[in-house]
């Protein structure tokens, strides 16, 4: 897709974005309501935007290229998934609520990522992740484990965890 992609306040059902997929200018899937969302080696060349989606049921997310991520008060009621993606700017999670667990596994942030403010039930995992900016944890509420253990760090990579509500944060590089 060369321009912009919008598909807003739709309910749709086991959604797949696949292999070899362009979105040059983004996808905006803003206020939707997805059940069981898969998205695999997918390119986003602007964002991907879920800004007060719902998410039922799974999220993954696999060997996939973003220039930005935002996820303004998204709503996800089950366990959420990123494996081996790359974020090149922004991570945009600021107010995110998730009623399981949320987990990047093998992904490299290239620019900021900002958890401020958001909600995670159970576990949070950066598991074998790459940091080259911040870390903003800032009044996040991480009510179970937040694994930071065995993540790289570049060297302008720093945490921040200013008024966070967090009952167990593993950190080890």
């Amino acid at each position: 897709f060369k321009g912009r992609v919008q598909i807003r306040a739709c309910e749709l059902y086991r959604p797949y974005f696949g292999k070899g997929t362009t979105f040059a200018e983004g996808l905006d899937l803003r206020t939707c309501r997805l059940y069981t969302l898969t998205i695999e080696g997918v390119n986003f060349g602007g964002s991907l935007r879920l800004d007060n989606a719902v998410v039922d049921r799974n999220a993954r997310c696999r060997k996939c290229e973003f220039e930005d991520l935002r996820l303004w008060q998204a709503q996800f009621s089950q366990w959420v998934d990123f494996t081996d993606c790359e974020f090149k700017g922004r991570a945009d999670l600021r107010s995110f609520n998730a009623d399981e667990g949320f987990e990047f596994r093998g992904c490299r942030f290239l620019g900021d990522v900002l958890v401020r403010g958001a909600s995670v039930a159970k576990k949070f995992n950066f598991g074998d992740s790459r940091f080259e900016g911040t870390v903003d944890f800032s009044k996040a509420k991480l009510h179970d484990y937040t694994y930071l253990e065995d993540v790289e760090l570049g060297e302008k990579a720093r945490f921040a965890f200013s008024n966070t509500i967090g009952d167990r944060i593993l950190i080890g590089a």
